[in-house]
C-alpha cells in the first residue's frame, strides 16, 4: 500500500504544470488574437474639429472640403495678360483696372468688387474702348498686309495656319492691330469666340508661351456662359496692357529671349 501511495503523489506535480502550461498557451493565443483588431499608427491627422486621429487619411493631402486652387472664381474677377515664368518681370501679382478710363489702360481705384453680369446686355464690350494707335514703324502696306492676314486666320484652314506663322514672323508690327481687332469682337457670339481664342494663342506663341491671359475656350456652337463671355472681353484689357509694355521690337524680343533662358 506504501508503494502505491507514493505513485499517486509522484503524478501531482506533473498535472499541475500541465495545466499551467495549458493556460499559458491560451493567454498567449488570447493576445495575439486581440491584438490583430488594433489597427498599425498611420500618423496623425488634424480631423475638422481639430483632434488628431490616426489612419490612411495622413497620406491623402486632397481630403474632402479642400478648396479650389483656382483662382480665378470670383464674381469680380478680370483677366491679366502675365508671366508665367519667374524669369520674366513680375506681372502676375500686378492688379486689373477696375475700371476703363480714355484708354482703358489707368487703374482705378474700386472700393467694392464688381458683380459678374446676369445678363448678355450686361457682358463687358471692348469696343468702348478706344483703338490702339499702329506705330508709325509699321509701313501703309504692312499694315494692308496685317488686316488681310487676320481675315484669312478667321477663314481657318491651311491658309488660316499659313497666315498666323506670317502674323507672329512680323513680331511686335502686328500686335496693336490683333488687338484692335480684338476689340471689334462680340464675346457672346460663338463665331467670334473662336476666332478670339485663336488669336489669343497666337498673341501668346508671339511671346514663346510666356505672357498668357488665360482665355477661356468655348464648344463651338455651343451657347457661352454669360460670365465667360465677360471674362473673356476683358482679356482685350490685358492684351492692352500686353502692348503698352512689349509692344516694340526691343521689348518683345528681351521678353522671348528672357523665356530661351
Amino acid at each position: 500500500s506504501r508503494g502505491k501511495s507514493s505513485k499517486k503523489s509522484s503524478n501531482t506535480p506533473v498535472l499541475v504544470g500541465s495545466v499551467i502550461g495549458l493556460l499559458a498557451v491560451v493567454a498567449v493565443v488570447l493576445v495575439f488574437v486581440m491584438g490583430d483588431d488594433k489597427p498599425a499608427d498611420q500618423g496623425p491627422v488634424a480631423a475638422a474639429n481639430g483632434d488628431e486621429v490616426s489612419g490612411p487619411a495622413a497620406a491623402d493631402p486632397a481630403a474632402p472640403g479642400t478648396p479650389d486652387p483656382d483662382p480665378a472664381t470670383s464674381a469680380g474677377e478680370e483677366p491679366i495678360a502675365s508671366p508665367t515664368e519667374a524669369t520674366t518681370e513680375p506681372e502676375a501679382g500686378e492688379p486689373a483696372p477696375a475700371a476703363a478710363t480714355e484708354t482703358g489702360d489707368t487703374p482705378k481705384a474700386s472700393a467694392e468688387p464688381k458683380e459678374a453680369p446676369a445678363e448678355e446686355s450686361e457682358v463687358f464690350d471692348p469696343k468702348t474702348l478706344d483703338p490702339l494707335p499702329i506705330p508709325e514703324w509699321v509701313s501703309e502696306e504692312e499694315q494692308t498686309q496685317i488686316a488681310d492676314y487676320l481675315t484669312t486666320v478667321r477663314d481657318g484652314g491651311l491658309r488660316g495656319s499659313r497666315a498666323k506663322a506670317k502674323l507672329e514672323a512680323l513680331g511686335a508690327k502686328s500686335i496693336a492691330p490683333i488687338v484692335n481687332q480684338l476689340r471689334e469682337l462680340d464675346y457672346t457670339d460663338s463665331d467670334d469666340s473662336m476666332f478670339a481664342y485663336e488669336l489669343n494663342q497666337l498673341l501668346r506663341q508671339m511671346a514663346a508661351g510666356v505672357v498668357n491671359a488665360g482665355f477661356r475656350v468655348q464648344e463651338y456652337g455651343a451657347e457661352i456662359p454669360i460670365k465667360d463671355a465677360n471674362f473673356n472681353a476683358k482679356t482685350v484689357k490685358a492684351w492692352r496692357r500686353f502692348n503698352e509694355k512689349y509692344g516694340t521690337p526691343e521689348a518683345l524680343a528681351d521678353l522671348v529671349k528672357k523665356r530661351s533662358k
